[in-house]
């Protein structure tokens, strides 16, 4: 269906079937399409904002460049879409499916991602400050570089996953599930570990100044080159690498 440029803001679209559709700068803010279908859909450049997509399904559509933000995508199948350079900035995206889903430099700022699926996808770049990840499973995911300042990210999955050079400051990582992750070169100021796992996680290199691992499992953890200032270990605070 060729829906290019089209304006459907504020449109009922509930159910509706569009999939292999042509939305290509379209204008969709406030409508509703809650269970609605876009599989493989062009959305590239089409603005969604405030719009309801709840339970839609968007798989491997094209979406770079589009504006989500401000919408609701709880419970919305994404696997496979690709959002590169996207704005989602704020948007409810509560138990979404983002199975290698692609959001390399998408904004994500604010954005309620609690318990949704994140497993293998890529972000590399992204910003997710302030953003909520509560319970999220994000196991083998690309984070490289990514912008997670204040991100609460408690109880979160992260099992594999690639955070070198992201900036965590100030981020919540309690009782987080962090085996074999890696925060090489990472900037994790301020950051709240307490109670997380992190068997064999690599933070060689990571800032971890004014950080709490208090009551984290840490075997065979790797800490090579790591700031330590004011650092609350396990069995002790580590200042030795203040200035």
């Amino acid at each position: 269906m060729n829906l290019r440029g089209v304006d459907l803001s504020g449109a009922r679209l509930e159910n509706a079937s569009l999939w292999w559709s042509d939305l290509f700068n379209a204008k969709l803010d406030d409508a509703d399409m809650r269970y609605s279908n876009m599989w493989w859909s062009d959305l590239r450049a089409a603005s969604f904002r405030n719009a309801k997509l709840s339970f839609a399904g968007l798989d491997r559509a094209l979406a770079m460049g589009a504006d989500f933000s401000g919408a609701q995508l709880d419970n919305t199948e994404m696997s496979g879409t690709n959002f590169t350079q996207a704005n989602l900035s704020g948007a409810r995206m509560y138990r979404a499916n983002l199975l290698q889903a692609v959001l390399a430099r998408t904004g994500l700022a604010g954005v309620d991602l609690s318990e949704a699926n994140l497993h293998n996808a890529q972000m590399p770049d992204c910003d997710l400050s302030g953003a909520i990840l509560h319970r999220t499973s994000a196991t083998g995911t690309n984070l490289r570089g990514a912008r997670m300042r204040g991100t609460d990210l408690q109880g979160v999955n992260l099992n594999l996953a690639d955070l070198s050079g992201a900036d965590l400051s100030g981020a919540d990582l309690s009782n987080a599930e962090m085996p074999n992750t890696k925060f090489v070169n990472a900037r994790l100021t301020g950051a709240r570990l307490v109670e997380a796992n992190m068997w064999r996680a690599d933070f060689s290199n990571a800032d971890l100044t004014d950080a709490d691992f208090t009551g984290a499992s840490l075997p065979d953890a790797v800490f090579t080159g790591a700031i330590f200032c004011r650092t609350r270990m396990p069995d002790r605070v580590d200042s030795s690498g203040c200035p």
